[in-house]
């Protein structure tokens, strides 16, 4: 294979890629024929050139972007689904295949439909069960699409069968001690969203379909028999696990719950930094499946425990109001935690517990808040070591409908005098004047809304008067603004005591041509007369003489 591609270097590679990826195909044929060579090329060079997640990424996404799989999407999507659910595993081309898959899934998730119907669920199982070593790509592509298949839709009951309790402890093992995988975010996440997504399966399984459950896919593929075989000869006794629930995962925990301290730390750690809401709600599933079993009700340490409950009050609050669905399942799971015994013991955070669910739980809450969630909170909040007797909100479903609103007040009809009437048996409920009654046995009209608590004198009116008698006269009011009509020129024929007294009976705000009036007016009560405006002469100036210069 490698020598039908002559490449010395990294950009010839990239280079080589290009060209074949910018070949336009109408055809279904001519399409198939340019992705069995993109990928073939990639095989070529896949640990020369391709050995980053970079440049993974740049090949997945330099053929999606093509013209050619643009045209021909939907053949080409089911043309690399066969080629990575065919029986015989070629780790190379599988991972370059897988990976094109994931990246065109994340936009398109009928990709995993399409994924799933080929099928390819039995061929991941056997890599993630029986080839981990063959490529840590490989491994890791199938763990992705594995979760992304699983939780597409319900799985039926042939491909659940192979989940069994082996399969889970492998899984569990690697998470707790395989020294590859502990510390790494990619391996360990990976794991715990298959567990996850296996756990929601399980509680999805009817339990009519256990009769086939022990029935592995029976479909005409060497995959299945060699799975069936690998399964046979490495499943433990089942007669543990088979009285206790119709959950392995949950009887797993529960018998060997010693065995997988990390397997909580990791969950607890994984729940605390997500924001994804749709994993959120795989880890409340387990959470709950966890602690309404009386076999696994103490399973996490009492550290962990604490955390927990510090996520749950943190996304109860910062939960925005359209996310009612995700509130409620936090409120159903968080009730059975509450019931805890170490919880109650010590009492953590019992305050901030109880102020958070008294205001889910009560009308009062600055948003609005659905039946539903109150409903729940009332729940939580009745827990024995959480309520407070004295002072417990109204249970809702004692409560009215919520459609039935208490009629409002009549108002008073317009012109009825707002004075209240104490021998009228029906005074208008609207603020009214009231009388004060005073020290001195006077009384004085208050005005609505008048608060004699706000008044810092506290004396009698009679000792007021008297402080303020001994102030002495007031400081006259500061006069008025002059008047801008009034030029400086005119206003210096003014009396000099006018620029002392204000003029308060003379109007404000004169024009140009009252003011004049108003100054002649001023200079006739005064024997004056005013005679046209004469310039007088200007001093003749003098020159200065000009020194005489010296020679």
């Amino acid at each position: 294979m490698e020598s039908e591609f002559i490449i010395n270097t990294r950009e010839e590679f990239w280079e080589e890629l290009k060209i074949l990826a910018s070949n336009v195909a109408i055809s279904s044929d001519s399409s198939s024929k340019i992705l069995l060579k993109y990928i073939s090329l990639g095989q070529s060079f896949l640990d020369s050139y391709l050995e980053k997640d970079d440049a993974m990424v740049r090949f997945a996404l330099m053929f999606l972007d093509s013209e050619t799989f643009r045209r021909n999407k939907a053949h080409l999507v089911s043309k690399l689904a066969k080629l990575f659910a065919d029986q015989y595993i070629v780790p190379k081309r599988d991972v370059l295949a897988s990976l094109i898959l994931l990246c065109h899934g994340k936009t398109h998730p009928e990709t995993f439909q399409i994924l799933c119907d080929e099928p390819a669920f039995p061929k991941l199982i056997s890599i993630i069960y029986y080839h981990r070593t063959l490529n840590d790509w490989l491994f890791r592509f199938s763990l992705d699409l594995l979760f992304e298949i699983s939780r597409i839709r319900k799985l039926p009951p042939s491909y659940l069968a192979l989940v069994d309790h082996n399969f889970l402890m492998y899984t569990m093992d690697l998470i707790e001690t395989d020294a590859n995988y502990i510390g790494k975010d990619e391996f360990s996440s990976s794991l715990l969203k298959i567990i996850l997504v296996f756990n929601e399966q399980f509680m999805l399984k009817d339990p009519a379909d256990s009769t086939v459950s022990d029935t592995p896919y029976s479909s005409a593929s060497e995959t299945s028999d060699y799975f069936q075989q690998q399964q046979s000869s490495l499943l433990p006794a089942k007669s543990a696990f088979s009285a206790l629930s119709d959950n392995p995962l949950v009887d797993l925990i529960a018998v060997k719950r010693h065995k997988y301290p990390n397997f909580g730390h990791n969950l607890v750690l994984l729940f605390n930094r997500n924001r994804n809401h749709s994993l959120q709600l795989l880890i409340l599933k387990l959470l709950h499946c966890i602690f309404t079993n009386n076999s696994t009700v103490d399973y996490f340490y009492l550290n962990d425990l604490y955390v927990i409950v510090d996520i749950f009050i943190r996304q109860l609050i910062d939960l925005s109001s359209d996310k009612d669905d995700l509130r409620n399942a936090y409120l159903r799971v968080l009730e059975p935690i509450l019931h805890s015994e170490e919880l109650k013991a010590n009492q953590y955070k019992r305050d901030e517990l109880y102020i958070l669910l008294f205001g889910l739980a009560s009308e009062s809450h600055f948003a609005e808040v659905s039946s539903t969630t109150r409903r729940l909170a009332h729940r939580c909040i009745s827990v024995d070591w959480i309520c407070r007797n004295d002072s417990l909100p109204p249970n809702p479903a004692d409560s009215p409908p919520a459609d039935i609103v208490p009629p409002l007040p009549t108002p008073p009809p317009i012109g009825t005098s707002l004075k209240t009437n104490t021998n009228s048996s029906s005074a208008p409920d609207l603020p009214a004047l009231a009388t004060l009654s005073l020290n001195d046995g006077s009384e004085v009209n208050r005005k609505p809304g008048f608060d004699p608590s706000l008044n810092s004198t506290t004396q009698s009116p009679s000792a007021n008067i008297a402080q303020i008698r001994a102030r002495g006269p007031r400081r006259p009011p500061p006069p008025p603004p002059r008047s801008r009509g009034m030029s400086v020129c005119n206003r210096n024929l003014l009396d000099p005591a006018d620029d002392l007294h204000p003029i308060s009976s003379e109007p404000t705000g004169l024009s140009v041509h009252s003011a004049e009036l108003f100054i002649q007016k001023r200079l006739r009560n005064a024997s004056l007369s005013i005679s046209p405006a004469v310039t007088p002469p200007r001093p003749r100036s003098v020159a200065p003489s000009m020194p005489s210069s010296r020679s």
